[in-house]
């Protein structure tokens, strides 16, 4: 039950986020709204604004309070920009449309940091990667509604009735958010309540917080800072390609807006599929960093497909379809593996933080390199590039973590054995009652 409600919360933000790619095309072509390539990157853009700086400072509140409290709040915010935006396009101004974006980029590159706080503290050992799977499963889902709404849109009564499509979706996530107050209520999670112990320390709220910064940096390693930088490559270069998905194969192809939009969608298909089976096998893999490299191989080789190439699309977008069934899993679930529990929101918001500084620079620079150029194909020459040093990158990760243990590829079995000898979990207790200068 916490599973599925948790899964379902950052949906809305997922639904809206890739809603704007089936509306680029009429964005951009009316007048009255005045939208070229490069505004309409700064629409996906302003998404990432806020997430440059929010993420890290209630990435520290978001480990040291209730986390159900933190769903609500910024689902409720993501909710509230995405009101702010269908306002925005229905009354033609660009101007609420895009500070309504920057409002509900707080909440959607926040509810994914609490969703993987809320994962890592109720899922651990053989069921963390199925779990993360599970919630990748939804976010593909959300991902493939956003694609296709324009069309639920067109049904309504027009392409302006589409960013209400992701309105009624938030306000899906918020009530998934409410319905975690009864669960945790009745449910102890399995892993120890750090807001409890937190409390013992009795300190002032600033020293507190001070202490918590000072924990969280020296919970970090190597290895996650590389993960972050993977992170950054990967995730940038599928929200882009996202982003621009539909016009591209509109442009390219020759199609009209709603079979492009459908077409476009074809990449998130096999993720809602498989990201449950793929987090299965992962637990009992001692392949992962592998895996990731080989999707990341994959991801390159399928946008030389579709800019390079004149061939099918639908060849380009399986394969990305393919790697997007491991890579968000894959990289997901390797937080809680590096980072202890006290810290894991904190990490996410790195992680989120570096996602949303790729995107505030790559949305209107793809927008850009279109409006003087004409087409996408620099753009997937920069795709491709992107994707091939994720590949390297995944294979010197693994390297490093092979010396230092082989958490990150570790199984199941294994990530038992460490857990038993507490180098996965610490005895938070002891932690949360010693001073706030000691040393974590």
């Amino acid at each position: 039950m916490v599973l599925v409600a948790v899964s379902l919360i950052p949906f809305g933000s997922h639904v809206s986020y890739k809603l704007t790619s089936g509306i680029e095309h009429d964005l951009t072509k009316d007048a009255a709204i005045d939208i070229t390539h490069e505004r309409y990157g700064l629409l996906n853009s302003a998404v990432s604004w806020p997430n440059l700086a929010v993420p890290l400072v209630a990435g520290l509140l978001v480990d040291r309070r209730r986390h159900v409290e933190s769903a609500l709040f910024f689902s409720g915010i993501a909710l509230i920009g995405q009101l702010g935006f269908a306002f925005g396009v229905a009354y033609e101004s660009f101007e609420l449309a895009l500070a309504s974006r920057a409002v509900f980029g707080i909440g959607e590159g926040m509810v994914m940091v609490v969703q993987g706080a809320v994962i890592a503290k109720w899922f651990r050992g053989g069921e963390l990667t199925f779990a993360i799977g599970i919630t990748e499963m939804t976010h593909a889902a959300g991902n493939w509604l956003g694609k296709v709404a324009v069309n639920v849109g067109i049904i309504l009564g027009g392409w302006k009735l589409t960013p209400w499509v992701g309105v009624a979706a938030c306000t899906i996530s918020v009530a998934c958010s409410v319905s975690l107050f009864p669960l945790e209520a009745t449910m102890r999670p399995p892993q120890c309540d750090v807001v409890k112990l937190e409390a013992k320390v009795g300190h002032s709220k600033l020293s507190e917080f001070a202490h918590s910064v000072r924990s969280a940096c020296q919970a970090t390693s190597l290895t996650f800072w590389l993960l972050i930088a993977l992170h950054v490559l990967i995730s940038n270069t599928e929200h882009l390609f996202d982003s621009v998905s539909a016009n591209f194969i509109r442009d390219k192809w020759g199609l009209d807006v709603k079979d492009a939009a459908w077409l476009s969608s074809v990449n998130v298909i096999l993720p809602a599929l498989l990201s449950p089976a793929v987090g299965l096998i992962l637990d009992r893999s001692s392949w992962r960093m592998l895996t990731a490299s080989l999707a990341c191989a994959t991801m390159a080789a399928a946008h030389v497909l579709l800019g390079l190439l004149e061939l099918t699309p639908w060849l380009g977008l399986l394969m990305l379809s393919g790697a997007a069934s491991f890579l968000p899993t894959i990289l997901r679930s390797c937080v809680p593996l590096v980072v202890p529990l006290h810290a894991v929101a904190f990490a996410f918001g790195l992680y989120s933080v570096g996602e949303n500084a790729g995107k505030t620079i790559g949305s209107p620079l793809v927008g850009y390199i279109k409006d003087h150029n004409g087409s996408y194909t620099v753009d997937s020459i920069i795709f491709v590039i992107m994707s091939s040093a994720g590949a390297a990158l995944c294979l010197v990760i693994s390297a490093i973590d092979h010396k230092r243990g082989g958490k990150l590829n570790a199984n199941a079995s294994k990530f038992n054995a460490f857990e038993q000898s507490e180098i996965l979990v610490p005895n938070y207790e002891n932690l949360y009652t010693q001073a706030p200068s000691s040393t974590v």
